[in-house]
């Protein structure tokens, strides 16, 4: 008998209810009335409506433990699927987490793997020196799921608590704003001697532009926290291979939860978490007018759009030359203010809105009571 994996099919219409149908593709226990799929130790499932090769719409990846190596299949309708090819040569088992990034025309992804630096090494349970697990980001060559020549680590740094380590990484991105989000799987080992290593394992948000340098939020805060202790949450998240994605306003994300740490998993349950979109961070201003001031930018001929909550507080904006001078008609006492909370307040001045500029501008935010989440610039109505 071979120790493997099973990835399995379930449908909904509300992403809530979940059914999940007989689909006779594979005798288990000599029963073929069940909905596994595959055998991926995690499969990162990637759908490309406008594939030249319509039997290859679907394809996906992930870590095969007969194997020990990362492969690769294809699927015209996302149930039955071609034999596995071989992608990545695999050291260590472990998901392999994928996202298709637009904006680089490539895939990016997340896992696990040992580390290697020095830094990084301690004494187990035999007294052997091991490294301590960290996450590993990916990048393809172009849009090729095979080819994967770069790859970057994610490694606890002073910030951290002692005895942190990584349990990989889920990429995703989502509409136009040219960024790569990561939900990074942050493993708070109790004793790292153990033989097993336990600890509770949380969800933290990384974020890069080109999928190669990645950036940690500093607070260290996890961006979907454990549940209370015996919540059926409470001891581990371990985010999905797809990431996030939009629906009707809100970014929406599914994790594999547990009521005890890694060590002690028993039940595992699926959770799904959401935000208002574009609202995984912020910053924010108490009772005292903060000032945030942006660095020089582009301004394209059209209209600033920013997502705040500014109930019971107030945002202003006010656009500054090169030589950092508040061009007149742009102040923030000629601003109207945001006093609510909105996705897309288009910024109002009495001169209307940002003009044409050859040179760099700068905006300046004061807040108060409020907080901001994120500003773009959008096409005049």
């Amino acid at each position: 008998n071979i120790h493997c994996d099973l990835t399995m099919y379930a449908e909904s219409k509300d992403g809530l209810q979940w059914e999940r149908p007989p689909l006779r593709l594979v005798h288990y226990n000599g029963n073929p009335n069940n909905n596994i799929l595959l055998d991926f130790h995690g499969a990162s499932v990637l759908l490309n409506r406008k594939a030249a090769d319509p039997s290859k719409k679907y394809k996906a990846i992930g870590y095969m433990r007969r194997f020990h190596d990362i492969r690769v299949c294809s699927s015209p309708d996302g149930i039955h699927w071609s034999e596995p090819q071989r992608a990545i040569n695999r050291v260590n088992e472990g998901a392999l987490n994928v996202c298709f990034v637009p904006h680089l025309d490539c895939y990016v992804a997340g896992s696990i793997e040992l580390s290697t630096d020095p830094r990084h090494r301690y004494k187990d349970a035999d007294g052997d020196m091991q490294g301590i697990r960290v996450a590993a980001a990916l990048r393809t060559h172009r849009n090729d799921l095979t080819a994967w020549p770069n790859k970057t680590f994610i490694s606890p740094d002073h910030k951290d608590p002692p005895n942190t380590q990584f349990y990989g990484m889920t990429p995703f991105s989502y509409g136009d704003n040219r960024m790569i989000f990561g939900f990074l799987h942050v493993f708070h080992v109790l004793d790292p001697s153990a033989s097993f290593h336990d600890g509770p394992i949380d969800a933290q948000l990384v974020y890069s532009r080109d999928g190669q340098r990645w950036h940690r939020i500093d607070d260290r805060q996890p961006v979907i926290p454990l549940g209370p202790q015996g919540s059926f949450d409470g001891g581990m998240i371990m985010m999905t291979a797809n990431g996030a994605f939009v629906k009707d306003e809100r970014l929406v994300a599914y994790y594999t939860a547990s009521k005890g740490g890694h060590g002690y998993q028993h039940t595992l349950s699926i959770g799904r978490a959401s935000w208002s979109l574009d609202r995984l961070v912020g910053i924010e201003a108490g009772p005292e007018e903060g000032v945030l001031l942006t660095k020089p930018l582009n301004a394209p001929s059209a209209e600033l759009l920013i997502n705040a909550d500014a109930r019971g507080g107030y945002i202003t904006v006010e656009v500054l030359d090169s030589n950092g001078q508040v061009i007149p008609g742009l102040s923030s006492q000629e601003c109207t203010p945001l006093l609510g909370n909105n996705l897309r307040y288009r910024v109002q001045w009495k001169e209307g809105t940002i003009p044409v500029h050859k040179q760099p501008v700068q905006l300046r935010f004061l807040v108060k009571n409020a907080k901001l989440y994120s500003f773009r610039f959008a096409a005049r109505k």
